[in-house]
């Protein structure tokens, strides 16, 4: 029997739930991609909540801290970050709820007692979310601070040597031997735009000898456009004294374009900034992983928005957390008003006490795949919905539930007026 009778318009047509399967596999694959992404991701990928609680980390950071994931998800944040920085971890956490993002350097310990760096970049996330989260992604600097310490304690030297020039070609040659083995790309130039230093990898990724680098102008290894648009600029900006960082691409003749990111460190002489330091990152990798993350998260958003039947997660606690526009066409409610909220708003736990008998079932990992049962929507109509209901996990351990839900009202009222007529 239809109690309160709505406008038509506003609902969406039955699907079928043989229609459901192509979207859920579809979602599932795109989960699993992924989640492979994260688990082989280099950088740090963490979640984070305003508490400094650990809620999931991908392996790298975890292996680099000599923990498993599972004892790094136990530790308070606060405890791995360096004793001397911890009363700025608090500041950290009232930056990330004020200001919604934040980004610089976190000196941790490691198990053994090592210290790293690291450098992040953190976002907070509202939407979609019962409480406030933080996206953390970070990039171990560990060796690039040594080498700038390297090249800070190079330039004092020079300072205190430059009454001997053969006494500060030494320490070059030394610095040198310092930066031959590291992976950063790391060159010094002096006024003239000179190749005076070029370690292997540098020498590597152009394909190139110390003999046709090393005296020669940049502008004629690099190209010349990107010289004069580009690279000079900066370098004239960091002989002022100026530290300088950018990102560009560029293209080597056999890697093909890259991902650079570029910083220029002057280095004093007698009569001021005579030569820089520049260490080159390639992060054409990193690039890829971050724009292909976007690229899942869109296509994980597109599809859940555009799908013709109801999809619905709630956490652990019968809070709504994703709601698409399906679901707001058949239950009258938007997500911005059910967010947050119990879904008891449209299913009493008092009235349907077996739907959430079910939820716990779900929860536990007993549950069937499907269920019925009716929801009230926001005018007081009773509409029946048909679920297929999986459990959402994050590092093996169960943090919500997902849903999609078909409208078989009218299927519903058609039997019962079948089985009065009989």
């Amino acid at each position: 029997m239809d109690l309160h009778p709505g406008p038509e318009k506003g609902r969406v047509p039955a699907v079928p739930l043989a229609e459901l399967e192509p979207i859920r596999r579809a979602l599932q694959k795109n989960e699993d991609w992924y989640q492979d992404l994260v688990e082989h991701s280099q950088d740090l990928l963490c979640i984070h909540d305003l508490e400094g609680r650990l809620l999931s980390v991908n392996p790298t950071p975890a292996r680099v801290l000599g923990y498993s994931v599972e004892e790094l998800l136990q530790i308070p944040m606060r405890e791995i970050v360096a004793p001397e920085f911890r009363p700025q971890f608090d500041a950290y956490l009232g930056q990330m709820a004020s200001a919604g993002e934040s980004r610089g350097l976190m000196a941790v310990v490691t198990r053994s007692g090592e210290r790293r760096i690291w450098e992040y970049h953190n976002t907070l996330r509202t939407e979609g979310v019962a409480s406030p989260i933080v996206r953390g992604m970070a990039h171990d600097v560990t060796e690039q601070k040594r080498a700038e310490k390297l090249l800070r304690e190079a330039s004092e030297a020079m300072l205190q040597d430059i009454r001997s020039e053969e006494r500060l070609e030494e320490r070059l040659r030394e610095y040198e031997r310092v930066v031959e083995g590291l992976e950063e790309m790391i060159v010094a130039v002096d006024r003239d735009y000179r190749y005076v230093i070029a370690n292997r990898s540098f020498l590597n990724h152009r394909g190139m000898v110390k003999e046709q680098v090393l005296g020669r102008r940049v502008d004629e290894v690099v190209y010349d456009e990107a010289f004069q648009s580009v690279v000079k600029p900066k370098l004239d900006e960091c002989f002022q004294g100026k530290a300088v960082e950018y990102e560009m691409k560029y293209t080597y003749p056999k890697l093909g374009e890259r991902d650079l990111l570029i910083s220029y460190f002057p280095i004093e002489g007698p009569t001021g900034v005579d030569r820089i330091a520049c260490i080159l990152r390639d992060i054409t990798e990193r690039k890829r992983a971050e724009e292909e993350l976007r690229d899942a998260k869109e296509f994980s958003e597109n599809l859940i928005q555009t799908a013709n039947v109801i999809i619905l997660s709630l956490d652990m606690g019968g809070n709504v957390t994703l709601f698409n526009q399906a679901a707001e066409e058949i239950t009258g409610y938007t997500f911005a008003e059910l967010k947050g909220k119990n879904w008891s708003i449209l299913v009493s736990r008092d009235r349907f006490p077996h739907v959430w008998e079910e939820f716990d079932r779900l929860v536990a990992g007993t549950a069937s795949q499907t269920f019925e049962n009716p929801i009230l929507t926001k005018t007081g109509e009773e509409r029946y919905i048909a679920w297929r209901n999986n459990q959402v996990k994050v590092n093996g351990t169960v943090v919500a539930t997902i849903s999609f839900g078909n409208d078989i009202t009218e299927r519903k009222q058609a039997e019962q007026a079948l089985h009065q007529n009989m």
